[in-house]
C-alpha cells in the first residue's frame, strides 16, 4: 500500500479514537475429532461484488454475502449454495456436555485490528443455535472468512468469546471443545447520601474496552436494585469491568476499573447524590432550533475526563441532561450537516445551567451533473457518494460509507452536508463503470455547483481458471482489486475507506471454468482466484482500459501442499484448541494461513502455495486470553519450514512456560 496513505489513514484512525474517548470540541463426554483442515480464504473485495455470470453490478446494491470483510451480518451465501459447515462441542469443566447454550456466529472481534468507528454487529441479525443434548452446535452454509467469533452464554455459566478457526466454502471445520466455567459475582446496596436505599436503580456492567465508546456494548449485562436497594450480578467473566449506575433524580455514577477472577464473590456498595442538570438548545441561523442533534457533556476536572453523557435534542433542538455530577463540563453537540460555530471560552458550562445555546452553522451543498461520455446524454437514474481527494497522481477514497441516491430527468444532483476539505464526487448507475469528477475545493458553509461527472460502459476483464492438467474449474471466486491491495489485517480493517479509482468486483467461473468481469473503470488491476481444494492465485498489472477487454487467458492453479503436526504444551501434553498460524516469509505480497488444533493437539493446513514459510503457535484465544503470553508464544515457537507442490511437510511445535 501506497506509504503516505497508510500513514494518513493511521493517523486518521487515531484522531477518531481520540475524539471518541474524550469527545472535547477544539452430560456425557464426546469422542475426540479428527484435526481440523484449514484452506486459504476468499479475498475480501473492497467496493460492490459482480452477479453471477460475471456482470459488476452498480455499487447502491446491496453487499453481496460473499464480501468477508463485512462486519455486520454472518451467515451464507444467498448467491452460491455453500457446501460447508461448523461444529464443536461445549463443555463444563468436569468434561460433562452442556446443553442448551446459546451459540452466536457472530463478526464481533473478527478483524484482528479495530478501528474506533467500525460498526458493532446487530446480534439479532446474526446466525444462532442452540447447544443439544451431548453439548453440539453446527451452522451449515456460512460464509468464508479468516475468523468468525463464536458467543457463547448460559445462565449457570460466564458469557465467553471464542475464535473460529478459518471457514472454507466446502467441508466440515471442526471446532476444539469449548469448555464453559461459572464467573465471578458482584453485589451490594445502593443508597443516597442521607443512607436511604434506593429502589428502581440500573446498573450496566460491561467490557472496559468500550467505555466511552457511544455505543450499548455487546456483552452487557443489567442489573435493578430491589426495595431494600440490593443489585446482583451473577457468572461475570473475568477480566475488567466497567460499572455504570443510573437512577432517576441522581448523578450517574461511573466505576471504570473493576476487575474479575475467576468465580470471586466482590461485594460493593455505592452512594448516589442527588443529580444536577444543564438545559439548552441547539440553533442553526436564526435561532432555529436543530432536531436530533447528539449532545455530549463530558465532565472536567482540571485536564481529567471524568464523567460523559449523551442525549439527543427535541424538534425545538432543546437538550436537558439531569443526571450530572455537580461540576463543569464540556457540551459538544453532532448534527448531520452541521458543525459547531466557534465560541469564545470554549463550551465548558457549569451545573444548574438553564440557558446554554450552541450555535451551528450549516456546511456546504454539493450540486451537478452526471452525463454519458462522449454523447453528454443526460444520466436520469445514480448514486453518488463524495470522496476525499489526496493529491495529484493519488487515488480519492470514499468520504464515508454515506451514498445519494439521485433520480432528476436532467441529471442533476444535490449533496448536503459537506464539511471544509478536497473532494471528488463519484457516481455509478445500471449499466456504467463508476465515474468521477474533478477535484475541488470545499470551504467551510459555501456550496460548490457545477460539478460533472462522466460515466462509460467501462472494460472488463476475462479469462479461464483450469487445474495444473488443463481441466477447467467451477465455481471458482475470481474477485478484482487495487493493483497495489494486499491481502493484510490492515487492509482489511480500513475497509470501504481504502485509496483507490479501481472497482473491486466479483464472479464464480462457469462448469466451463471461463468467466467475465465487465463494468469495471479504467485502471490498473489485479485479480484474485480462490477455489476449494486449490491455492490461491494473483495476478497482477492488468491494464483496464474504456470499452476494452483484458483477457487474461487459462489461470492454472495448483493443489499445493499440505502442513500437519501437533502442538504441545509446557509440560508435553497435547494443546487443545491452539493457535497456528503459518506465515510466508518472501515476497511483497504476504500469505498467512491459520488454523486451530483438535482435541488430541492435531493441526493440518492444506492447499499451501509452495514456497518458505514462518511455523509458529500460541496458546489458546478467546476473551480470557493473555496477548502478551501468546506475544511470547508466537516469538519462542517459530520455525521455519519448506513447502512443496503436492508434499507433505509434518512439523510438531512446543510452546514454553
Amino acid at each position: 500500500m501506497r506509504p503516505l496513505l497508510v500513514l494518513v489513514l493511521v493517523l486518521a484512525a487515531i484522531g477518531a479514537l481520540l475524539f471518541a474517548i474524550f469527545g472535547i470540541d477544539g452430560g456425557t463426554r464426546p469422542t475426540e475429532v479428527a484435526p481440523p483442515v484449514a484452506e486459504r480464504p476468499a479475498e475480501p473485495p473492497r467496493r460492490p461484488t459482480a452477479l453471477e455470470g460475471g456482470s459488476a453490478p452498480a455499487p447502491d446494491r446491496a453487499p453481496s454475502a460473499t464480501r468477508s470483510d463485512d462486519r455486520s451480518v454472518a451467515g451464507g451465501s444467498a448467491a452460491v449454495a455453500l457446501d460447508n459447515r461448523l461444529t464443536g462441542l461445549v463443555r463444563n469443566p468436569q468434561g460433562g456436555a452442556v446443553a442448551g447454550a446459546e451459540v452466536i456466529l457472530s463478526t464481533l472481534g473478527a478483524s484482528e485490528l479495530f478501528f474506533v468507528n467500525d460498526p458493532l454487529p446487530d446480534h439479532s441479525k446474526e446466525p444462532r443455535v442452540r447447544t443439544d443434548a451431548e453439548g453440539r452446535y453446527t451452522f451449515v452454509g456460512v460464509q468464508p472468512r479468516d475468523r468468525y467469533t463464536l458467543i457463547l452464554t448460559h445462565p449457570e455459566y460466564s458469557r465467553r468469546e471464542e475464535p473460529t478457526m478459518p471457514i472454507g466454502e466446502v467441508g466440515a471445520a471442526e471446532m476444539p471443545p469449548i469448555t464453559l466455567t461459572p464467573g465471578a459475582s458482584l453485589s451490594g446496596r445502593v443508597r443516597n447520601e442521607a443512607g436511604d436505599f434506593v429502589r428502581g436503580a440500573t446498573l450496566f456492567l460491561e467490557g472496559f474496552q468500550y467505555q466511552n465508546l457511544g455505543i450499548v456494548a455487546p456483552d452487557r449485562a443489567t442489573s435493578v436494585t430491589d426495595a431494600e436497594g440490593t443489585y446482583r450480578f451473577k457468572n461475570v467473566a473475568p477480566g475488567p469491568r466497567y460499572l455504570k449506575v443510573t437512577a432517576p433524580g441522581y448523578a450517574t455514577i461511573q466505576i471504570p476499573s473493576l476487575n474479575f477472577e475467576k468465580e470471586e464473590t466482590v461485594v460493593r456498595d455505592i452512594t448516589l447524590k442527588i443529580g444536577e442538570g444543564i438545559l439548552g438548545r441547539v440553533v442553526g441561523p436564526g435561532n432555529v432550533g436543530i432536531p436530533d442533534a447528539r449532545v455530549i457533556a463530558i465532565g472536567v476536572s482540571s485536564l481529567q475526563q471524568t464523567g460523559r453523557e449523551e442525549t439527543v435534542t427535541n424538534a425545538n433542538g432543546e437538550f436537558l441532561f439531569e443526571s450530572l455530577a455537580s461540576g463543569d463540563y464540556n457540551v459538544i453537540a453532532n448534527a448531520k450537516g452541521w458543525r459547531m460555530q466557534p465560541k469564545g471560552g470554549g463550551h465548558r458550562v457549569s451545573t444548574n445551567t438553564s440557558n446554554h445555546v450552541i450555535e451551528m452553522l450549516p456546511e456546504a451543498t454539493i450540486s451537478g451533473r452526471v452525463v454519458e461520455t462522449g454523447t453528454g446524454k443526460t444520466v436520469p437514474a445514480f448514486t453518488v457518494r463524495m470522496r476525499v481527494y489526496y493529491g495529484p497522481g493519488t487515488p480519492s477514497a470514499p468520504y464515508n460509507e454515506e451514498t445519494f441516491p439521485q433520480s432528476h430527468p436532467n441529471g442533476e444532483f444535490s449533496v448536503p452536508g459537506v464539511p471544509a476539505g478536497e473532494f471528488v464526487v463519484e457516481a455509478w448507475a445500471p449499466g456504467y463503470a463508476p465515474g468521477f469528477s474533478r477535484n475541488f475545493s470545499v470551504e467551510a458553509g459555501r456550496s460548490v455547483s457545477g460539478i460533472e461527472v462522466r460515466l462509460g460502459r467501462g472494460g472488463s476483464i476475462s479469462g479461464r481458471v483450469v487445474d495444473a492438467q488443463g481441466a477447467p474449474v467451477a465455481r471458482a471466486r475470481v474477485s478484482t482489486h487495487d493493483n497495489d491491495w494486499t491481502d493484510d489485517e490492515f487492509t482489511k480493517a480500513i475497509g470501504i475507506t481504502y485509496p483507490t479509482t479501481a472497482t473491486s468486483a466479483e464472479t464464480r467461473t462457469g462448469e466451463d471454468g471461463r468467466f467475465t468481469i465487465s463494468g469495471l473503470s479504467p485502471d490498473v488491476y489485479q485479480i484474485q482466484v480462490v477455489a476449494a481444494g486449490y491455492t490461491s492465485f494473483m495476478r497482477r498489472d492488468l491494464r483496464v482500459a474504456e470499452g476494452a477487454d483484458a483477457a487474461v487467458g487459462d489461470l492454472r492453479l495448483g493443489r499445493g501442499g499440505i502442513v500437519r503436526g501437533t502442538l504441545y504444551d509446557a509440560s508435553g501434553k497435547p494443546l487443545v484448541g491452539g493457535s497456528v498460524e503459518l506465515r510466508g516469509d518472501a515476497g511483497d505480497m504476504p500469505r498467512i494461513y491459520k488454523t486451530r488444533t483438535a482435541g488430541d493437539g492435531r493441526f493440518q493446513i492444506s492447499n499451501v502455495l509452495p514456497g518458505s514459510y514462518v511455523l509458529l503457535a500460541m496458546r489458546p484465544g478467546g476473551s480470557e486470553a493473555n496477548p502478551f503470553a501468546q506475544a511470547g508464544d508466537a516469538r519462542n515457537s517459530e520455525t521455519r519450514v519448506r513447502v512443496d507442490e503436492g508434499g507433505t511437510t509434518t512439523q510438531d511445535l512446543h510452546l514454553a512456560d
